[in-house]
């Protein structure tokens, strides 16, 4: 079974309510920086998060020759961040940063890096909904043979802060 990851899936999509899904492929993408502002707010503890240039060193893995290296490697897979806001330049609701994995085909996953709401947002669904945008994302970021596009595996990195250095 041959699979590929789909290049150009960067994108904003309305949704209900207002919200607006913005999808994050590139290290360039102008989303970015928003993206990381919030991340950098909700993630407070230095040992659990990665800096802006970390996140663009992850992102440019999706193209070019280390793309190609880490894919022969490890078959297709795509990273990207879900950025929601309130209109197309209102206030961060919340976000997801994950890498979807296609595997053989047959048991598709996601590595699960960081997802949050605002603490001023939530008890709006909001986490649930980036939950489903991640799920349907791994399934749509790659071109299956023909039939039913099995749902993704989730797997979320929890950590333990109280064992984390100071």
């Amino acid at each position: 079974m041959t699979i590929t990851s789909l290049p150009g899936r960067e994108r904003s999509d309305a949704l209900e309510g207002g919200v607006i899904a913005h999808y994050i492929t590139r290290p360039d993408d102008p989303h970015l920086l928003r993206f990381y502002s919030a991340y950098n707010a909700a993630f407070i503890l230095p040992d659990e998060k990665e800096d802006l240039e970390g996140f663009r060193a992850c992102l440019a893995l999706n193209q070019g020759d280390a793309y190609d290296r880490l894919s022969a490697l490890y078959g297709p897979y795509r990273e990207m961040a879900i950025l929601l806001t309130e209109g197309a330049n209102g206030p961060v609701l919340g976000a997801a940063n994950f890498i979807a994995f296609a595997g053989d085909g047959t048991d598709p996953t996601v590595s699960l890096s960081y997802i949050f709401v605002d603490a001023n947002q939530r008890r709006r669904g909001l986490f649930g909904l980036l939950m489903h945008l991640v799920r349907e994302e791994a399934r749509e970021a790659f071109a299956w043979p023909e039939g039913d596009i099995p749902t993704p595996l989730i797997f979320v990195e929890i950590n333990n802060p109280v064992k984390m250095s100071p």
